[in-house]
């Protein structure tokens, strides 16, 4: 299972189906331009009910049990992301962290192939095949 957090409009899910991704309700909060509305449109319009489960806005205690039972934390926010100490959190919860370049903790915390894998923001078939390398 994956949990996903920042998101926003990417095909991630339409091309792996074979995993289950949790996209929490920080989405709508952090991106207005991506309200979870969409997001829900696209995972009905590419058949993917089975593959993804939204949730809603919820409390950090919350979020950590989901990200407790995740095998892979997928970050895709961008620069207006600041710090994003919910990578530091992800790794404490020992999921297999992939997030963008952007994030302001990632340089800091995370080496490539070492310690966790980093895609080129908004870069979806990078962030594709880093996501595919861990399910394979």
């Amino acid at each position: 299972m994956g949990y996903a957090q920042g998101w926003g409009n990417s095909t991630l899910p339409a091309r792996i189906q074979n995993g289950q991704f949790i996209c929490d309700g920080y989405t709508e909060l952090q991106d207005p331009q991506v309200s979870c509305g969409v997001i829900k449109a696209y995972i009905v319009k590419n058949g993917l009910k089975d593959s993804v489960t939204m949730l809603p806005f919820m409390s950090p205690e919350n979020v950590r049990k989901y990200m407790d039972n995740a095998d892979v934390f997928v970050f895709g926010s961008n620069f207006y992301e600041g710090w994003g100490a919910v990578v530091n959190e992800a790794m404490n919860s020992a999921c297999a962290v992939v997030t963008s370049h952007a994030i302001g903790a990632t340089p800091f915390l995370v080496q490539n192939g070492q310690n966790g894998l980093v895609y080129e923001s908004e870069n979806v078939n990078d962030l594709y095949h880093k996501v595919r390398s861990l399910l394979d």
